[in-house]
């Protein structure tokens, strides 16, 4: 389990808004990769119930809150040691770690306080490499669903993108 240490979970949420005291998480979803970015199952994702009048067009809405904590906390432990926390990944995922650490308290025990921030790198590439940017950079396959889940797989072929672009391989390194 030592290679465990090392894998990267990846979330998504959809909220409401980004104002943390007024907003809250639609959706959330989540898949774990090992280090090389390849994911260990297909994820999990989950729909908030919520007000009827927050939610007229989701009907799929079938957790509480404290249900969704349950569920994500366990599909953690199943991929990282308990003595391990998850490195958190994703694009823009402060936003995300914010909600989670107000709505979801056991998750929010189990993840790293450092964020692989996929945005991040997004911008010093278009900084830094403005003619690989040029062309627009990275381009998801499809940018239409605006799912939590399918954000996620967007995000991690994103980062595969510029690690096959920019971080190239150094002779000797793993």
């Amino acid at each position: 389990m030592a290679a465990a240490a090392d894998n990267i979970l990846w979330i998504d949420c959809e909220m409401t808004g980004l104002e943390l005291k007024e907003d809250r998480i639609l959706e959330i979803a989540c898949i774990a990769t090992n280090a090389q970015l390849e994911p260990l199952d297909a994820g999990i994702e989950f729909i908030v119930k919520t007000e009827k009048e927050v939610l007229e067009k989701m009907n799929d809405c079938k957790y509480t809150m404290s249900e969704i904590d349950s569920l994500v906390a366990a599909y953690v432990s199943k991929h990282f040691p308990p003595s391990t926390p998850a490195l958190l990944a994703g694009n823009s995922v402060h936003a995300d770690r914010a909600f989670i650490n107000k709505d979801l308290p056991l998750l929010a025990s189990k993840l790293h306080y450092r964020i692989l921030d996929v945005s991040s790198i997004k911008e010093i590439s278009r900084r830094w490499y403005p003619t690989l940017m040029g062309g627009g950079g990275y381009k998801s396959k499809d940018e239409s669903e605006h799912r939590a889940l399918s954000d996620i797989k967007s995000s991690i072929d994103e980062l595969k993108f510029y690690r096959q672009h920019l971080f190239k391989p150094v002779e000797g390194c793993k």
